[in-house]
């Protein structure tokens, strides 16, 4: 959509949670670019971290958001969706989108779900899928069960979250790994697994090899212990703690084990990517899988759970042919930004808006 178009829309995005989630990133940025495209934003979440990062033209309303408190929180909402005259409400996950769903029908408003998780959770009521008017996956899987429901089919629409593409600020580094997620029990498995099973063997072949960590959570402590413990690799580990700049410090990396949000970051700032989560071990991103795994956001569907031996054997097979998969990286950034860029991403939800807007 044009940004100067002179027309704007009255916008309440709603989510549970407002930290280091993937979603909630999204949700942050998505309420950015969208006040820079004239409309007028409100936001309400939990208080959180990502709270720091919003717009000052974002209006951002702190709520506490429970299943107990979901009848005293839609009154509330109710209030401000009257007050400020909101046009289109845009809920974020299962208690984001139920909120948004009964509050539109209360309001007579239209309303836009995303599924950032699993249908059969985020939206697991008939009720709700019954009064969705939009829905938006980010993966194709869940597009393709939504597609199957009766309910939905018409409703719904496959938009993959977008990232911000970041101007080239940093120099790339050489045997440089980097892991970059909320740290929780799950992601600091696979760290662990790196630290412990990976690095060792890898620093045996490639001396000067690092592995750049960037994350907070429950299980940052742990891994500043586990940092601690480690003296002979000790040197070749550098956890940085959070940033809001993630894109930005991939450039920094020849490789980033990432998956989700986080490989969209790296493809679209430069940087290729091993898709790994603690279910599955990906392979290394191609012009011929891009595709493929961009539908799926970026998790490796259908492959097996990381082991130590295969991580490592992917990993030296990059370096070793680094000049080949360094050539295709013009183009898979390329590609990346045409699809999965936040200007991507967000020109699709502003024509969404639009649409249910101008027909309610």
């Amino acid at each position: 959509m044009n940004k100067n178009n002179s027309a704007a829309l009255n916008i309440l995005l709603i989510t549970k949670n407002f930290t280091m989630g993937g979603a909630e990133v999204h949700v942050c940025e998505l309420a950015n670019e969208l006040t820079n495209r004239g409309h007028n934003v409100y936001l309400v979440a939990k208080q959180g971290m990502q709270s720091q990062f919003l717009s000052n033209k974002v209006k951002f309303y702190p709520l506490v958001i429970s299943d107990l408190l979901f009848l005293p929180n839609l009154v509330r909402l109710y209030n401000l969706v009257r007050r400020e005259n909101i046009q289109v409400i845009h809920g974020h996950q299962r208690l984001g989108i139920s909120l948004a769903v009964c509050l539109s029908k209360l309001a007579n408003l239209p309303n836009v779900a995303t599924i950032h998780g699993q249908l059969k959770y985020d939206i697991r009521s008939p009720l709700i899928r019954n009064h969705v008017d939009k829905l938006i996956c980010v993966r194709k899987v869940t597009f393709e069960e939504a597609k199957k429901n009766y309910r939905l089919s018409s409703k719904t629409s496959l938009i993959l979250n977008g990232v911000i593409v970041h101007p080239l600020t940093h120099k790339k580094h050489p045997y440089t790994l980097m892991y970059g997620s909320r740290l929780d029990k799950r992601h600091f498995s696979v760290i662990a697994m790196v630290i412990k099973d990976v690095m060792p063997e890898l620093l045996k072949i490639y001396p000067k090899a690092k592995f750049v960590v960037y994350g907070q959570g429950t299980h940052a402590e742990e891994l500043y212990s586990l940092i601690k413990s480690q003296s002979a690799i000790r040197h070749a580990i550098d956890y940085r703690g959070y940033t809001n700049k993630l894109g930005a410090h991939y450039q920094e990396a020849s490789i980033a084990l990432a998956c989700a949000r986080s490989a969209m970051d790296a493809l679209c700032n430069g940087t290729n990517v091993l898709p790994v989560n603690v279910h599955a071990l990906g392979e290394i991103v191609t012009e011929s899988s891009l595709s493929n795994f961009m539908s799926n956001n970026f998790e490796p569907i259908n492959f097996e759970a990381p082991t130590p031996a295969m991580l490592l054997k992917l990993i030296k097979d990059y370096f070793d042919h680094y000049d080949m998969y360094d050539r295709q990286l013009i183009n898979l950034k390329e590609n990346a930004i045409n699809h999965i860029s936040l200007n991507s991403a967000v020109d699709k939800v502003e024509k969404l808006y639009w649409g249910v807007a101008t027909r309610s």
